[in-house]
């Protein structure tokens, strides 16, 4: 399953990615590479629960 950042957040998150690599060279990337697995690991297990009760 693929997703998409919306138009705003991506801006942020390359920014995030920036100021990350402004402070260590490759810290960007790891940061990048850390936010793209998490998002795949919600993507893929997204349908592996049920839907809770609503209170």
């Amino acid at each position: 399953m693929n997703y998409t950042f919306h138009p705003q957040a991506q801006i942020e998150f390359e920014q995030a990615i920036e100021y990350y690599e402004s402070r260590q060279d490759g810290l960007g990337y790891e940061f990048a590479v850390e936010i793209h697995n998490t998002i795949q690991n919600i993507v893929n297990g997204s349908l592996s629960f049920g839907v809770g009760r609503q209170w």
